[in-house]
């Protein structure tokens, strides 16, 4: 299918353009100097860091546990700045994408559990940074959505197109 080849070939350029001008208008339109309430973050990392430290220190959490201490910084008296929280949901991403590239740090086998963990954070920036842009700042709420659904729908196509790959070594192109 044309769908299929398309996802083979990735002429993921423009869709990558596309995806970072969201990420920058969700930036652009966050408020500078507000800070949010954090509680229900604080909570939920602390859960997650217990049970990712259960056992000591291991490949599939070196990366999850670094990004829940550098969100916890950034965390002063129960609150947030919501422009510090913000560009954790692209660096999360990044320390993802570079898990498939040349990671030495985690072992191939170790990379789907890693990647999951760094995903139960991810999730809970999105969720913190949701909760208030609902409530507060409709014009945030909407630009937020927007780049977390294409990042979203961009890394389902790209499990994807390797799903093809693996399982189509060959495709030749269509006349």
């Amino acid at each position: 299918s044309m769908v299929a080849l398309d996802l083979i070939s990735r002429k993921s350029g423009g869709i990558k353009k596309y995806i970072n001008g969201l990420w920058n208008e969700a930036e652009r339109v966050t408020p500078k100097g507000v800070s949010i309430n954090a509680s229900g973050l604080e909570k939920s990392l602390d859960k997650l860091e217990k049970s990712m430290t259960a056992g000591g220190k291991k490949p599939s959490t070196i990366k999850s546990l670094e990004k829940i201490g550098e969100i916890r910084n950034e965390i002063k008296n129960g609150k947030i700045p919501v422009d510090r929280l913000i560009p954790f949901r692209k660096s999360i991403n990044e320390v993802i994408d570079e898990m498939g590239g040349f990671s030495y740090e985690v072992p191939f086998k170790h990379r789907p559990q890693a990647k999951f963990n760094l995903n139960q954070v991810k999730s809970n920036v999105i969720n913190t940074v949701n909760k208030y842009a609902e409530k507060f700042n409709p014009e945030l709420a909407k630009a937020w959505k927007n780049a977390n659904e294409a990042s979203a729908a961009y890394s389902q196509s790209n499990k994807i197109a390797n799903f093809i790959q693996k399982k189509i070594p060959y495709v030749p192109k269509s006349e």
